[in-house]
C-alpha cells in the first residue's frame, strides 16, 4: 500500500479496511488532518485509488502495529464505488458480515469538518495578488486537485505567501466546473471578497527571495499539487 501527499510518499500495509477508512500500519505517519491519496492493488481489481483523511494516529501495541487511521474524503462517486466493491470482496475473503464492523468502521464514523479549508500557498506576493484580484475576482476559479467535493460546498480559502505576516481567509463555495476546466481540478468561487482588505494585506507582505515552486496545499490535510 502507497500513501502520499505532496512530494511525501509513505509504503505501509493495510489493516481493518472497511467503506468508511482503514487503518495502515507503517514506520511513520503524516500530519493529522492531511489529505492522502492512498494506492493499493489487489489479484481482482488490479489498482484502486482513493483520497482520505488522517484522523489519529496509533502508538504500536501488543494487538496493533504502529500506524494511522485514514477516513475516506473527497471521492467521486465512481472512486467510492470502486472503493466498495474492493472492500466488499476483501470482507468476503476474510468471512467478515456487514453486522459485524471491524475496528475501522466504528472509530472512523466522525464526519469531517463542516467548512473545509483549502491552503494555497504562493511563492511571491505578485503570485497572490494576481490570483486574487484578476482570476478570483472575476468569477469561479479551477484549482488543479484529485479532490472532489460537491457543487454547492461551502470551503474556507486560506492564501499566503512568503513574508506575509497572517494568511488571506476568504470563503467560498464548489462551483460547477466549466468545459475548460482540468480533468483533476476544484472549482470554486468566492462568496464575499473584501479587495480593500486583500491588497491592504498583499500589500504588508514582506517580499522575499525569489522562489521556483508554486505548489497548492489543501488542508484537510495539506497536499502540495504543482
Amino acid at each position: 500500500m502507497r500513501l502520499s501527499w505532496g512530494k511525501n510518499v509513505l509504503v505501509g500495509e493495510s489493516e481493518d479496511v472497511s467503506v468508511t477508512g482503514l487503518f495502515v500500519a507503517c514506520a511513520e505517519v503524516p500530519p493529522l488532518r492531511q489529505l492522502l491519496t492512498i494506492e493499493l492493488s489487489d489479484t481482482i481489481h488490479g489498482r484502486v485509488k482513493v483520497l482520505g483523511m488522517a484522523v489519529y494516529d496509533a502508538e504500536p501495541r501488543p494487538n496493533r502495529r504502529q500506524g494511522i487511521g485514514i477516513q475516506l474524503f473527497g471521492n467521486d462517486p465512481d472512486a467510492k464505488r470502486r472503493w466498495d466493491a474492493f472492500v466488499k470482496s476483501l470482507r468476503r475473503a476474510w468471512g467478515a458480515t456487514d453486522e459485524a464492523p471491524r475496528p475501522s468502521e466504528q472509530l472512523l464514523t466522525a464526519p469531517a469538518a463542516n467548512k473545509p479549508e483549502l491552503r494555497i500557498g504562493f511563492t511571491d506576493r505578485d503570485s497572490l495578488s494576481n490570483f486574487v484580484t484578476e482570476k478570483l475576482v472575476d468569477g469561479p476559479v479551477a484549482i488543479r486537485t484529485p479532490l472532489f467535493l460537491t457543487p454547492g460546498t461551502v470551503l474556507r480559502l486560506s492564501l499566503g505567501c512568503p513574508g506575509q505576516s497572517m494568511a488571506l481567509g476568504i470563503d467560498a463555495v464548489v462551483a460547477v466546473p466549466g468545459p475548460d476546466a482540468p480533468a483533476e481540478s476544484l472549482t470554486v468561487q468566492a462568496l464575499e471578497l473584501d479587495l480593500g482588505r486583500a491588497r491592504a494585506l498583499i500589500a504588508s507582505t514582506v517580499v522575499p527571495e525569489p522562489s521556483i515552486d508554486i505548489h497548492v496545499t489543501l488542508d484537510l490535510g495539506s497536499e502540495a499539487v504543482a
